[in-house]
Formats: structure tokens, C-alpha cells, sequence
């Protein structure tokens, strides 16, 4: 009798693991993938960074600005002087490994990299 007893406890302590991995949602995190142009991006809006600056225009930490179909936020960095970086063939511009890099000439970036070479990223962006 102690026996039967002992399984239906093990049966229904079973039943209720079952229950909670059935009622319970697998929780994970977005997939990152890598997109080399505006054409696969497949997006509805784009932000174009040039409205920030020419090329080597230092910003601040939080600068604004108005997507293409005028959604409108900021950008957050850890200090100021990150740089718009505008991709070009020559030699002699602040991103010019066009070949490398998936973007097209005069396409303008942000370098999250301050004018003293450190580090003011991650970049966050805020709507």
C-alpha cells in the first residue's frame, strides 16, 4: 500500500512538471543579422546620419534626429565628440574601406569612437 501510494505521488509530481514546461514560454533572446545594404534591410523608415554633419563633425552625446518619414528621436553615446563618418573610395576620408565594409560611397556613419581615439559606445537609439 505504501508503494501505490508512493507513485501516484511520483505520477501526479510528474503531471504538475509537465503542466509547468507546457504553461511556461521558452524565453530567448532576438537573433542578430548582419545587413549590408538598405535594399535587404526591408525596413519602412531609415535614418540618414548626414543629417548630423559633414564628414568629421564631432556631436554630442545625445544628438536628435528625424528618420525619412519623420519619426523622431536621439541618440544616446557615453561622451561627446563621436564623429559622422562619411564612406568614400579615397584614401584621405574617415571611413574608406568601401570595398569591406557593405556600405555605399557617401553613405555617412556614426563612429562611436570620440576624436581621442576612445570609446564612447554602445550607441543607443531613442524614439
Amino acid at each position: 500500500m505504501g508503494a501505490s501510494i508512493h507513485k501516484r505521488s511520483l505520477r501526479g509530481l510528474g503531471a504538475a512538471i509537465i503542466l509547468i514546461l507546457l504553461a511556461t514560454s521558452a524565453a530567448r533572446a532576438d537573433s542578430v543579422s548582419v545587413v549590408t545594404s538598405l535594399g535587404a534591410l526591408g525596413a519602412s523608415d531609415t535614418i540618414v546620419w548626414s543629417q548630423l554633419g559633414a564628414d568629421a563633425t564631432e556631436i554630442t552625446a545625445s544628438p536628435s534626429f528625424t528618420s525619412t518619414n519623420g519619426l523622431t528621436g536621439s541618440v544616446s553615446l557615453l561622451g561627446p565628440n563621436s564623429l559622422v563618418a562619411v564612406v568614400c573610395p579615397e584614401t584621405l576620408c574617415s571611413w574608406n574601406l568601401l570595398s569591406l565594409s557593405g556600405f555605399s560611397a557617401g553613405d555617412s556613419l556614426i563612429w562611436t569612437a570620440d576624436t581621442g581615439n576612445s570609446g564612447n559606445g554602445p550607441l543607443t537609439l531613442n524614439f
